[in-house]
Parts: C-alpha cells; structure tokens; sequence
C-alpha cells in the first residue's frame, strides 16, 4: 500500500499496520481509532489495536513476524501484543462473529469484550477507508473503569462528534443463542464487586444451580446484543429477581432500572402481589440502590422456597452481609 504523505498527517504508523493485514477484515479500537474519527492525530501512541477475526490471527501474527516484530504478550486466541525493534508494538485481538454481526472476545477467565454490528463505521484516512470504532462506541468502551488521563485527552477530541445514536436499550425476553452472552454478563458485571473485597464469587453449586433454572420462567435482557439482563424466578408462587446484571461499560445509563422496571410490570402482569430479590446488604449499588426503587427489607425471616434460596446463596452471606427485599405490586398474588 501506499502511504507516501502519510507522515503529514501523522497516521503513518497506523497506516503501515493496517496494510501488512491486506485482505483481512481488520477494525481499529484504542487510541488510534479516536484519531481516525476526529481526523487528525491528538496525541502519541504507543501501539495499534487492532481487531481481527480469531480464524485470522495467527496470519496476523506471521505477517507482523514477516516484517521484524517479535511476539511479547501471548493471549492466544485472544490476544497478541507484537514489538517492532524500534519499540512500536502491535496489539491484535481475536474476535468471533456472530448472528447479526456482532463480535465477542474472551479471556481465559470467561470474561467478554463485546463488539455490536453497530459500533463500527468507515472513516478514509490518507485514502484509505478505516473501520473503526464509531464515537458512540468509543464514548461507552471509556466508561466502566477508572479513567487515565489519556482517556479523558481521547473523550475530549471527540466531544464534538454528533452521531444518531444506534444503540438500542429496548427491554426484551431473551431470545435462542443469547444464553452464554447472559452468562459472561453476570462474570463481568460480578467484577464491580471487587474494590468491596467480594470478588471473585464462589461458584454455583450444581444442584443449586439446577434448582435456579427450574425456578427460571423468563430473562429479560436489555440492548442488542444484550448488554444487560434479568433473570426471574418463580418463588413461593410470586415473581423472584435472581439475578440482575449489566456490562460495566453500560452502567450509569439507567438500563438496570429499566430492566427492574420492566421485571416489575411482567410480575404484575402475572397478578404478582410483590417481586422479591436477595442482595449484597452494604454495597451501594445493591441493596441501597434497590431501596430507591421501592424496594424494602422483609421484615420477617424468609420461609419456604424464598428460604431455600438463601440456603443456597449461603456461600456468598461469607463475602458480606446478605439482605432479602420486596417491593409491593398492583397485582392480585
């Protein structure tokens, strides 16, 4: 390729990565990705990220390898840092395709990094068309972690970025082939709990997990693909929040509360007279973040299959006081 010019612009190391990955559907996040869309580079980089399908990685790897760079960071199949001799590195990032062109990539540790078909736009620079990150994207990618200051230099070289929104926070049931995105969900959203000495969280008992999905009648998720969910449960004849999870990065957005709200409305739809959950007693965004709901403390000690809940969360009542609410509905139960 040819990227004579280039350096006026500055994009010229971008520019000669992406080309040594000629003819592979290759997408541009980080740093870079924020200079691609604001046109012009606002800061030094110190690697390129690049996203490319996992099938493709280990091409991605002998071409960098072609060209000098040797491997520092193996992650495979998810992630290969490669370094230059000059000290420029390479990030790539295997990702897997889904229905609906959606993009996952996970660690070892079942985590997930979540790429939506609608996250992505094409940007010539140098002319050469880009895919990258759009700035919607990019803005919730910066979210769910402390910020560095370099975060805050990327957000502000594309404030004034105006896109339509394309992210869709429709509250929906879960549809076929969405159930291991609800499980690595819970995984990443149990991460928050860390700064409170509660992570990680012991596994589910098998039995007790048998025991949650017979209870299971529906799980709401929320965006497409999901981004967040809620898991219902049938206790003692009432409607039973076990569950409620949203990606760290869409937090702050208000989806937890639309999916509890929608929970709501199907349990009264239901003739449910009230909606039960258990939940962390001090963590702010447990049981006091609920309580802004119009959840309440029972005030009695849980009996029947409601107690046998508990007796079943009762290795988590060791990482921190365990607390069961109830909200009053308009229903007939």
């Amino acid at each position: 390729m040819n990227v004579a010019g280039s350096g006026g612009t500055g994009f010229g190391p971008l520019l000669h990565s992406l080309a040594r990955l000629e003819g592979l559907d290759v997408r541009l996040g980080g740093g870079w990705g924020v200079d691609v869309l604001a046109g012009k580079v606002t800061r030094e980089h110190h690697d390129v990220d690049l996203f490319v399908p996992q099938e493709h990685l280990a091409d991605a790897v002998e071409r960098f390898r072609a060209a000098g760079f040797h491997l520092v960071v193996d992650e495979s199949p998810t992630r290969l840092v490669l370094e230059a001799p000059g000290g420029r590195r390479v990030d790539l990032n295997g990702i897997v395709y889904r229905d609906g062109g959606h993009a996952v990539q996970r660690d070892a540790g079942g985590e997930m990094e979540l790429f939506p078909s609608w996250g992505w736009t094409h940007k010539r620079i140098a002319g050469r068309t880009v895919v990258c990150l759009t700035a919607e994207a990019q803005r919730l990618k910066h979210r769910g972690y402390p910020p560095r200051p370099q975060d805050a230099a990327d957000l502000e070289s594309i404030a004034g970025i105006a896109e339509p929104p394309r992210f869709d926070r429709t509250v929906r049931r879960m549809e076929a082939g969405e159930d291991d995105l609800i499980d690595a969900i819970e995984t990443a959203s149990d991460r928050l709990l860390e700064p409170f000495g509660l992570w990680p969280l012991p596994a589910s008992k098998p039995d007790a997990k048998a025991r949650e999905q017979a209870r299971t009648f529906a799980t709401l998720v929320v965006g497409r693909p999901p981004v967040g969910f809620a898991r219902l449960e049938q206790v003692d004849g009432h409607t039973h929040m076990g569950q409620l999870s949203v990606l760290p990065e869409y937090g702050g957005l208000g989806l937890g509360r639309d999916l509890v709200e929608a929970s709501c409305r199907l349990a009264e739809e239901r003739g449910d007279g009230v909606i039960t959950l258990t939940t962390f007693a001090e963590v702010p965004f447990n049981a006091p973040w609920y309580r802004r709901l119009g959840f309440a403390d029972l005030s009695r000690p849980p009996t029947g299959e409601l107690a046998m809940v508990m007796a079943d969360e009762s290795d988590l009542a060791g990482y921190g006081g365990r607390v069961v609410m109830g909200r009053a509905l308009g229903g007939t139960g």
